[in-house]
């Protein structure tokens, strides 16, 4: 399985999976896992295996593993962090959902997403919704996050070079996500163009411009 334990991602992997003008039929994820001590109890990243699991379930997979390897780690609280290139499916929701159910009150999961899957489908919407119900914590990724998650996977040493118009980008995102919250599907905005308003419309066709034109910073409100 395509999984890396305790080992640094590349330059050009961080940024062919993470940069926010690139539209890559992969999915990366990287993790941490804490207790209360400053240090990780175990980090790493995966990517998805083609036609079989995804990212998401080999991380599972190994949290499971991890978690169940000394039973005195039953007593602990844990902190997982994941940075993912997308947003889960609906499949990988109902799975991480499931995860936090085991742990109840033992996991505090923050699920830090750079870009959203396929969010026009109602699916992945609700998937969405219930990791929250579920306890979990999600945001789009914005320059902080970039930086950390670089700092932390890539180099502790390099200085982090942001994508174009990456904080337009982690904005449109984060205000498409929000939308997921109050259930409107679809969901008519307007948006912005290079700063001139163009017209209201469905939130499948910003799906269509959003992948098609991404050199152009896109401003997204309700």
């Amino acid at each position: 399985m395509p999984l890396f334990r305790k080992k640094l991602l590349s330059f050009e992997d961080f940024d062919g999976s993470f940069n926010n003008n690139n539209q890559v039929h992969k999915t990366l994820v990287c993790f941490n896992i804490g207790d209360e001590t400053p240090l990780w109890k175990h980090w790493g990243f995966a990517y998805n295996n083609p036609n079989s699991d995804h990212a998401e379930q080999i991380i599972l997979h190994e949290l499971h593993t991890f978690l169940g390897a000394d039973q005195s780690k039953m007593s602990l609280k844990y902190k997982l962090n994941l940075y993912a290139s997308y947003s889960p499916c609906f499949s990988c929701c109902k799975e991480l959902c499931h995860f936090l159910l085991i742990y109840e009150n033992q996991i505090h999961m923050h699920l830090k997403v750079a870009k959203l899957y396929k969010f026009y489908d109602s699916n992945n919407q609700r998937g969405l919704q219930m990791l929250r119900e579920n306890g979990a914590k999600i945001t789009v990724m914005d320059l902080d996050d970039y930086k950390e998650c670089f700092y932390f996977f890539v180099s502790p040493t390099d200085t982090f070079q942001p994508c174009t118009h990456l904080n337009d980008c982690s904005y449109g995102n984060a205000t498409l996500e929000s939308s997921r919250a109050v259930n409107v599907f679809p969901l008519a905005i307007s948006i912005l163009a290079g700063g001139k308003e163009t017209r209201n419309i469905l939130l499948p066709t910003v799906a269509r411009i959003y992948h098609r034109q991404q050199n152009v910073p896109y401003v997204i409100t309700l």
